[in-house]
């Protein structure tokens, strides 16, 4: 998450596999992310984390409501990178 601004979209995309991977425990995973998110929002105290948290939550929505998973996925990564970039 902290790497994600100096990082190309397509490398997000490679680095991200485990987030493909990681179907039956990916409602863990995200909750980490915020987390991460959420202390770096404590810390630099910028909007862009906030937002962050938002289109994780959205995300969390859309695969507990059964969305197609690497879609959600796809979508979340693109809007995080587009949000902290």
């Amino acid at each position: 998450m902290q790497n994600i601004k100096k990082q190309d979209i397509t490398e997000i995309w490679k680095n991200a596999q485990v987030l493909y991977e990681a179907k039956e425990n990916i409602i863990p995973l995200l909750e980490y992310m915020i987390i991460i998110l959420y202390e770096l929002l404590k810390k630099e105290n910028k909007i862009c984390y906030a937002n962050g948290i938002q289109i994780i939550e959205q995300t969390k929505q859309r695969i507990l409501a059964n969305s197609n998973y690497d879609m959600s996925i796809d979508n979340m990564l693109l809007k995080l990178w587009e949000e902290l970039f």
